[in-house]
């Protein structure tokens, strides 16, 4: 192949043996003239075929200057860029430790998905990696999550501005808002039988946990997984929140929870008011041990939400129920409410009511409910399992 580099000067290069390659190779040459003469940046097309060429061609096209390495920095070492995009951002006289922190939030992230150029960048990798390293007790907060994603957004507009790659994929990369909930780690919902046998062997129990008594835990996951209640609502759960059942001359309505806007977390979110139908079974259950107390007192005065996940855990173990299944699931006191929304969707409720029953923030809720309302809600809880059992007075 003989050609004119961009210089004018007489260039020769000795291709392949198939005329159709070697013509191919000829036309991409050409077109990278044509990028040189006019200064634009390279598709990612080309930058594939770069990386992919042949290291002697490339070394030599290189040395003639069709091809500007300056231009072509996503077939080079991620390392180098790094080193670059490090050397910019302290000559703008930042800290040390800014500095530091910065590069080494990158870093972190590039190694452990084994990124040694920017065209092994896969931001739906990087995502999955920045998640993975939210979930565990000891996970990544919200803060540390979206440090990481500005410092890969800084690194990856800066190579865009300097001209080094075409397109800053890295600016899709999402952040978390401080009022969404992390993803921990991934839970699973507990079978009928593995409820009613939690029940049997917490109430079985003949010891005290964290200062509630066998029957007062059965009572508290029994309520917890056939309303929904989280563990902070359940921890603020008043008498005056429940609205026994009533029959009006043959017109039963069904019992259920009212409890005020700011003490559920929708409620905080939007304002409303959601009513939380009680099973017949539990709302029995509950009365019996509601029987005598105030009306503002506390359903379960006793239980403290910092202690939530570990009673559960030692009610598990006497029920040889795991914690975590085998596909890495974890039981958790939270995973009472993934049970209680799978039941529910299992019942055959209509989509607008299991909504309903999960308390979604995304449903419209009307600010008053008709005996109809509620007792399509009560027919759905009632569909539920029923486990059963007594509960302490």
């Amino acid at each position: 192949m003989r050609f004119l580099d961009q210089r004018g000067k007489r260039r020769e290069l000795f291709l392949f043996e198939s005329k159709r390659v070697s013509e191919a190779f000829e036309r991409r040459v050409r077109e990278l003239l044509a990028h040189r003469q006019t200064g634009e940046t390279l598709s990612p097309d080309m930058l594939r075929w770069i990386s992919a060429m042949a290291p002697k061609y490339r070394k030599r096209l290189v040395a003639w200057g069709v091809i500007d390495e300056r231009r072509v920095a996503a077939v080079g070492s991620i390392e180098r860029l790094e080193a670059a995009w490090a050397a910019s951002i302290e000559a703008r006289g930042v800290t040390e430790q800014h500095l530091r922190q910065t590069t080494a939030q990158v870093r972190r992230i590039f190694e452990a998905l084994g990124v040694e150029t920017w065209l092994d960048i896969d931001v739906l990798e990087i995502q999955n990696e920045l998640a993975r390293r939210c979930r565990g007790d000891k996970g990544w907060g919200v803060a540390r999550h979206n440090h990481h994603v500005t410092s890969l957004r800084h690194f990856g507009k800066w190579l865009t501005d300097e001209k080094l790659v075409v397109e800053n994929t890295l600016a899709s990369l999402s952040k978390r808002s401080r009022g969404s909930e992390m993803p921990r780690h991934p839970r699973r919902d507990g079978t009928v039988a593995e409820f009613k046998l939690l029940l049997e062997r917490t109430r079985a129990s003949d010891q005290s946990v964290l200062d509630m008594t066998p029957d007062l835990r059965a009572l508290l996951y029994w309520t917890a997984a056939l309303t929904g209640l989280r563990a902070g609502e359940l921890g603020r759960f008043k008498v005056s929140w429940i609205h026994w059942r009533r029959d009006d001359d043959g017109e039963v309505t069904p019992g259920y929870l009212l409890p005020e806007a700011n003490e559920t977390k929708a409620g905080k979110q939007s304002g409303r008011r959601d009513p939380i139908v009680l099973q017949s079974d539990l709302e029995d259950a509950l009365a019996a041990h509601c029987d005598g107390k105030a009306v503002n007192a506390k359903v379960f005065p006793s239980f403290q939400v910092s202690n939530a996940a570990a009673m559960l855990r030692a009610d598990l173990e006497l029920a040889e129920i795991p914690y975590v299944d085998g596909a890495g699931r974890f039981f958790d006191f939270h995973a009472l409410r993934h049970t209680f929304i799978t039941w529910a969707g299992r019942s055959g409720a209509d989509p607008k009511t299991h909504q309903t029953l999960a308390r979604h923030a995304d449903y419209a809720q009307t600010a008053h409910y008709s005996h109809t309302r509620l007792d399509a809600l009560s027919a759905a809880v009632e569909a539920m399992p029923h486990l059963g059992g007594r509960a302490e007075r």
